[in-house]
């Protein structure tokens, strides 16, 4: 049995290397979310960009160049290897993703009274692991089509609704919703400086 998984595991890489396809298949999987929508009907669009980019994914200290898009609505990056094969990209914080002059990322973040994990795009470069990060999180909401409740009021069809929001991330914690204004950024900063002054 063993040998038969391995000799399976061994075409497949052999596949997807001839397809040209360069990244590891450890990080990889073949299917996408939300594919049992039919988006060509709802107004609007699950993508950061429609079409995919030429982009690299940096895995620890490899990289790997290949043509990628954000679908957003499902979180998720997809790989385009060929006209046909479209994969999505594990979800792991040691995995960066750059489409263009972009660079997406992985990051914890509060959600209410919980902990959550998103793709964030990264608007600092932070170089060293000390560095406050700020982060901007897209968003595309799906509102379900409304019938027609009567003859003067026509339904509606199915639209995706765009939000953004923006983040402050403080080393060794989740990130922290902020507006983009100095009272709102100061207020987390000032928690961080709030329990350094008490150790």
């Amino acid at each position: 049995m063993e040998r038969i998984v391995f000799i399976l595991a061994f075409v497949l890489s052999a596949y997807a290397q001839g397809q040209g396809f360069n990244l590891p298949t450890d990080y990889i999987r073949n299917s996408a979310q939300g594919n049992n929508i039919k988006w060509e009907k709802v107004e609007g669009s699950p993508y950061q960009y429609e079409t995919f980019k030429p982009g690299k994914l940096q895995i620890n200290d490899s990289t790997y160049t290949t043509q990628l898009r954000y679908n957003i609505y499902a979180d998720e990056i997809e790989i385009q290897e060929g006209s046909q094969n479209i994969f999505t990209v594990l979800k792991r914080a040691y995995i960066k993703v750059f489409i263009g002059k972009e660079k997406l990322g992985i990051h914890e973040y509060v959600s209410g009274d919980s902990v959550k994990q998103a793709y964030f795009l990264d608007l600092m470069d932070g170089a060293n692991e000390d560095d406050i990060l700020l982060l901007k999180q897209l968003e595309r909401t799906l509102v379900e089509a409304a019938k027609a409740t009567s003859s003067y009021k026509k339904g509606s069809p199915p639209r995706i609704i765009k939000e953004q929001t923006y983040y402050l991330k403080i080393p060794g914690k989740p990130a922290e919703l902020i507006k983009l204004n100095k009272r709102s950024i100061l207020s987390v900063l000032g928690t961080k400086e709030s329990k350094e002054s008490s150790y």
